[in-house]
């Protein structure tokens, strides 16, 4: 499943996105410059690192998901689509 594989994907690159910035405002930090607007991008990345792990979650739940069983096949017989969903 592509989607899935996306979605991984992207969870990692935040993840490495994540740990940049985070080294990012360790430096500015130690340096003496406002890190602010650092810390505004940190906190973004991780709203989108938790809305792709929603979305990776998602995915995983829905391909490990049985398939929808086919609708009973009708026929002339009275009753018989009753049966197949009862058997179903």
């Amino acid at each position: 499943m592509f989607e899935l594989l996306e979605a991984e994907w992207r969870v990692a690159e935040t993840n490495e996105r994540i740990e940049c910035q985070r080294l990012l405002i360790e430096q500015l930090g130690y340096e003496g410059y406002d890190t602010t607007s650092a810390r505004t991008v940190f906190d973004s990345l991780l709203v989108s690192l938790a809305l792709y792990l929603q979305e990776r979650h998602r995915l995983r739940a829905v391909s490990q998901s049985p398939q929808c069983p086919r609708p009973p096949i009708v026929s002339r017989h009275r009753g018989s689509a009753l049966k197949c969903l009862e058997r179903a």
